[in-house]
């Protein structure tokens, strides 16, 4: 069935759920061309109306976000290839806003959104679970339910075991090439690119020992940062992560781990930390922008772009976990009793 080498923007089975379809029913009368052009609007647009709620709710101007966002090749990637991140950047904003506002039932909601793409739902489930964001979880975990409900009952049980075994296939050695694995920005790209082809059962043991690793680190960044969990330092920090830990994120994923430097930006913008802009924007343009676009126009492939993409999403990591590391030293330092406090109390009355 896979016995073919399946180029970089060849078709693959079409492994969503259900419900990725269902939104684009509405297409099929307008046909191939119109049906593309009105998706691709509908990402723009989705993107744009993410910038200005950005920009709205954060007080931080709309000149960082366009900057960073709008040149970048993740973005132009999702635009070209019909892609569906441009829904889910905007999910991931409001998602992130209402949660800092304190309405938990509306980023729950906003979460589920990512049920279209279930592998990106676990790194903000645990970090709703670890910081105690009880009914954005349980929203989250009904809403999501709800739709796996109903993309059982829409394929039957003949679907679901088809499911099945088509994960199990695309989740070994030909699934590594049919879904391009060599093109992806997460952990699962990095072992499969460092471990030899035929050591699957080691790249597998790999992926889910670092895969864990990661995540258990963003929770106790998470869990320190008690009533700062919903700074942008740590929510940069879950948008990353989200990319790097889930097990299916192509190159076009990476502009939902681009929120991450907006976020980080807009956090130095609000401590007037003009060089810090500077170096966030410029790091973000040489490796989501300058860098992979030469690299595609010579490769017109996502395979060496996606290299460049993985880097960058690796040093966005470590600079968004150590802004949160920063955060929480300067709580604990705020909070930390003054030397004249741990004296004995008898030298402070002789005093």
């Amino acid at each position: 069935k896979y016995q073919i080498d399946w180029g970089d923007r060849v078709m693959h089975p079409y492994i969503a759920p259900p419900v990725l379809g269902i939104l684009s029913i509405p297409l099929l009368v307008l046909g191939p061309t119109l049906a593309y052009a009105v998706w691709f609007l509908l990402n723009l647009a989705a993107v744009a109306l993410g910038i200005w709620l950005l920009s709205r709710r954060l007080a931080a101007g709309w000149h960082g976000p366009l900057v960073v966002l709008m040149g970048s090749l993740p973005l132009f990637m999702v635009l070209m290839l019909g892609q569906v991140e441009g829904l889910l950047f905007l999910a991931f904003v409001v998602f992130a806003l209402e949660l800092r506002e304190g309405r938990e039932i509306r980023a729950g909601l906003a979460l589920a959104v990512f049920a279209i793409k279930p592998p990106l739902l676990i790194a903000p489930l645990l970090y709703l679970a670890v910081t105690g964001r009880r009914r954005a979880t349980w929203t989250a975990i009904l809403a999501v339910a709800g739709q796996a409900l109903m993309s059982m009952a829409l394929v039957g049980p003949k679907g679901i075991r088809e499911f099945i075994e088509l994960s199990q296939r695309l989740s070994g050695p030909d699934g590594t090439r049919v879904t391009n694995v060599w093109g992806m920005v997460n952990i699962r790209s990095v072992v499969v690119r460092t471990i030899p082809e035929d050591s699957h059962l080691l790249a597998n043991a790999m992926i889910v020992v670092l895969t864990g690793m990661t995540l258990g680190v963003a929770c106790w960044f998470w869990r320190r940062s008690g009533s700062d969990a919903v700074s942008l330092p740590c929510l940069a920090l879950l948008s990353v992560t989200t990319v790097l830990t889930s097990y299916h994120a192509l190159y076009h994923t990476t502009f939902i781990a681009l929120l991450g430097v907006v976020l980080l930006v807009a956090h130095a913008m609000s401590q007037r930390d003009d060089t810090r802009v500077e170096r966030l924007t410029v790091f973000s343009w040489t490796m989501f922008s300058f860098l992979p676009l030469i690299a595609f126009v010579f490769v017109q492939t996502s395979t060496v772009p996606a290299v460049i993409g993985v880097v960058g999403v690796l040093m966005l990591w470590g600079i968004a976990a150590g802004s949160v590391a920063q955060q929480i030293a300067t709580a604990e330092a705020e909070t930390r009793p003054s030397s004249a406090a741990l004296r004995p109390w008898y030298v402070v009355v002789r005093e």
